[in-house]
């Protein structure tokens, strides 16, 4: 008699290797595509991917990238899979892409300039946009949050070990924002085997040990299944 075998609801998509390195050498093509962009001439243009050159036209427009992503969680193509963990890889972009999952895509758009307009001139990024870092303000869409998590969580499945803590981050912070903080604290886990210093992964980890939730999970009055 045959016994199911259980699988954790953290346990990473299962990706065979020919589409990790698929996801890989699309990372590798986009990043020294956007890298050396402004100084390809005709000839350069003409042998470039046309994928990788579709890709790096996704992220000329970060937030509505971002945004579309949400319509197809499952199973993105290998370019789409490298522009999201080129954008990750950058702190401002990786806040702006939770920003927005947690809210809509005004609230992306505003946290792009303002995290632009931070790093051109040092101004202030609005409070209200921090706050929802820290599980403030009104209640997110919890099927919203929970369509981000399927992102992260197949980025993370697919993408080069190097380049995992970003999405595997990001998958606490969306499983922390469901009030999941077991889950968020095992994708913690896997990032501190990897990069133990890694920035946003320490502040979640901080704010998990110390029992804190999001303001929202306690509002009863807009509590939806999770």
């Amino acid at each position: 008699m045959y016994r199911a075998i259980r699988i954790p609801a953290t346990a990473l998509p299962l990706v065979d290797l020919v589409e990790k390195e698929r996801v890989g050498r699309a990372l590798l093509e986009l990043s020294d595509l956007l890298a050396r962009e402004e100084h390809l001439g005709p000839t350069d243009q003409a042998r470039t991917n046309p994928q990788a050159i579709a890709a790096a036209m996704m992220l000329d427009d970060l937030p509505l990238f971002f945004e579309d992503l949400l319509d197809s969680p499952e199973n993105l193509p290998p370019f789409a899979t490298a522009a999201l963990l080129w954008c990750m890889a950058r702190p401002r972009y990786r806040d702006v892409a939770l920003l927005q999952w947690a809210t809509d895509l005004p609230t992306g758009e505003r946290a792009l300039t303002a995290q632009l307009a931070y790093a051109e001139g040092g101004a202030r990024v609005p409070d209200d946009l921090g706050e929802v870092f820290l599980g403030r303000g009104p209640r997110p869409d919890v099927d919203r949050l929970k369509v981000a998590l399927t992102i992260a969580r197949n980025v993370a499945a697919r993408a080069p070990r190097a380049s995992r803590p970003a999405p595997l981050t990001a998958a606490a912070w969306l499983s922390w924002a469901l009030g999941r903080s077991s889950h968020a604290a095992h994708y913690l886990r896997l990032v501190s085997q990897i990069d133990p210093a890694y920035s946003l992964a320490c502040l979640i980890s901080n704010m998990i040990n110390t029992a804190m939730l999001p303001e929202w999970s306690f509002r009863r009055d807009e509590a939806r299944d999770q």
